[in-house]
């Protein structure tokens, strides 16, 4: 989780309402962050719930980002409102979600960002953001949509006509309307005020207060908890691009080193070594292009890099058994 070395962002979702709803201001994806240098954000204490970006072929593999409390940024959250009755959560619609989900993984491959709006719909409506609510699923979604929305500027225009469309759900309008601040900040304030005028005026405050800051850069993040490597997966997935490879690659024992010799004796540190490991081998299974880079850097060391041989070793063996189902 990202947390400033301000108090208030120690807790950063909302406690769930009884219904498992989440009011559309919660949404508002690290709307605190920009606000200050990056200099000062810092990664909070590893969670111990898995990753969001944990590969899972059941489970969608995308960007895991806090949904930070409006609270955070010197506003009070609405009023509390009376407790509602429990009602049944939607059940997730396994066909629909399925489709999302592999379009969102292998969306470098299969280059369809016009189909954004129809998928987050997809996937909110089918129930997907409350199997698990603890891992952030629609801040997830909001920043994977940032990335792929700045690798496919001419798509934000689009993108905002249906978040702005009657009948779109809030949650959609957030996701939507966080991603086109990302993708191109200098043109979010007009966008983002077509989104806000369908929303209640409270929230509408809420999404057109990210125009007062810039979006944080993914590559600068300083990898003090397991969640930073989600960030670097999820740009990934959005792009194809190697380099968050590299960085996920740059948080291992270096060449020549095992775990033992590398000296990684602080528990933390320990903890994040590992499940860069971890995620390098799965994502290698899963994506023909994570495995190739990696093979690439074992040959630029000489084969000498004990920790990305096994992590070569394991997916490869991972890939033998459960083939990818590539585009």
């Amino acid at each position: 989780m990202i947390a400033l070395a301000r108090d208030p962002l120690q807790h950063l979702v909302e406690t769930p309402k009884p219904d498992g709803a989440m009011p559309a201001w919660a949404v508002l994806a690290g709307a605190c962050v920009v606000w200050r240098d990056l200099s000062h954000v810092r990664l909070g204490r590893p969670d111990p719930i898995r990753s969001a970006m944990t590969p899972d072929r059941h489970l969608i593999v995308i960007l895991l980002i806090p949904l930070i409390l409006l609270a955070s940024c010197g506003r009070e959250p609405p009023p509390a409102e009376p407790t509602p009755q429990p009602t049944t959560q939607p059940t997730p619609d396994p066909q629909q979600v399925e489709a999302a989900q592999r379009w969102v993984t292998y969306q470098y491959l299969i280059q369809e960002p016009e189909r954004a709006p129809e998928m987050v719909h997809g996937l909110i409506a089918g129930g997907w953001h409350l199997v698990n609510p603890d891992a952030n699923p629609l801040g997830v979604l909001s920043v994977f949509l940032g990335r792929l929305g700045a690798v496919h500027p001419d798509v934000l225009d689009a993108w905002t006509d249906a978040a702005a469309a009657a009948g779109t759900t809030d949650e959609v309008r957030f996701v939507i309307g966080y991603a086109v601040w990302d993708a191109e900040p200098a043109r979010a304030g007009e966008r983002l005020s077509r989104i806000a005028g369908a929303l209640p005026p409270e929230e509408a405050e809420a999404l057109l207060d990210m125009t007062e800051g810039e979006p944080p850069d993914l590559a600068r993040l300083v990898p003090e908890s397991p969640g930073v490597l989600d960030f670097w997966w999820s740009a990934f997935m959005a792009d194809g691009d190697t380099r968050w490879v590299d960085l996920v690659l740059g948080v291992i024992p270096p060449p020549g080193m095992s775990f033992e010799e590398s000296g990684l004796d602080d528990p933390q540190r320990l903890e994040i070594a590992r499940a860069a490991v971890w995620s390098l081998a799965s994502n290698a299974a899963q994506h023909p292009r994570v495995m190739d880079r990696i093979r690439e850097r074992l040959a630029e060391a000489d084969g000498d890099w004990p920790t990305i041989a096994e992590v070569v070793r394991m997916g490869e063996q991972e890939a033998a058994e459960n083939p990818p189902q590539l585009p």
